[in-house]
C-alpha cells in the first residue's frame, strides 16, 4: 500500500476515533496537543467506546478490549519506528509534487488544464474524505445524543469492523517496514 494511502488511513481513523466517542465531552480548545495530552485523550476515547460496547453491545465488549489492546501496541511500535512523524513527509512530497506539475507546464510537457485536473482530483479525494468522516461524526452525536441503542448498536459494529481492518494496514505496513 502507498505511503499516501496509509497516512490518509490512518488520519481518517484517528479523526473518526477522536470524534464519535467524544460527542459528550466538551469540545477541546485546540486541536494541537501535547503528545501526552493526545495519549492521554486516545485512552479516554477507548475507555468511552468500551462503555458504549459495554452498554450497547455487550457480546462484543472483549472483542473491542482485543482490537484497542491491539491497536495501543501497533501505534507505540509505530511510534518507536518513527512512523508517525511521516506525515509531514508526505506534505512536502506533495507540495514538490505541485512544483514539479508547474515546472512541466513552463517546460510544455504539461499543459495548465492538465495540472489542475490533477490538483482538483487530490483536492476532491480529499474533500470526499472530509464530508465522509463528518457524516460519520453526525452519525454517532444523533444517535448518543437520542440514546437510540439500536443505531449506536449499528455503529460499534461498523465501527469495530474499521478498527479491525485499520489494525490489519497498520501491521502491513510495519511489516513491510521491518522486511527491509
Amino acid at each position: 500500500m502507498g505511503k499516501r494511502k496509509w497516512l490518509f488511513i490512518l488520519s481518517a481513523v484517528g479523526l473518526l476515533l477522536s470524534a464519535a466517542p467524544n460527542v459528550q465531552a466538551e469540545k477541546a480548545e485546540s486541536r494541537h496537543h501535547e503528545k501526552g495530552d493526545w495519549i492521554a485523550e486516545r485512552e479516554k476515547w477507548d475507555q468511552q467506546l468500551l462503555e458504549l460496547a459495554d452498554k450497547y453491545s455487550p457480546e462484543t465488549k472483549k472483542e473491542w478490549e482485543a482490537v484497542l489492546s491491539e491497536r495501543k501496541q501497533l501505534i507505540d511500535r509505530m511510534r518507536k519506528q518513527g512512523l508517525h512523524k511521516r506525515h509531514h513527509h508526505f506534505k512536502a512530497q506533495r507540495q514538490k509534487e505541485i512544483a514539479e506539475m508547474k515546472e512541466k507546464v513552463k517546460n510544455g510537457e504539461m499543459t495548465e488544464a492538465q495540472m489542475k485536473e490533477k490538483i482538483n482530483s487530490f483536492k476532491a479525494k480529499r474533500e470526499q474524505f472530509r464530508v465522509k468522516r463528518a457524516q460519520a461524526r453526525k452519525q454517532w452525536e444523533a444517535a448518543v445524543r437520542s440514546n437510540d441503542g439500536a443505531k449506536i448498536k449499528e455503529l460499534l459494529g461498523t465501527r469495530l469492523q474499521h478498527m479491525k481492518e485499520h489494525n490489519e494496514k497498520m501491521k502491513q505496513v510495519l511489516d513491510s517496514r521491518s522486511a527491509r
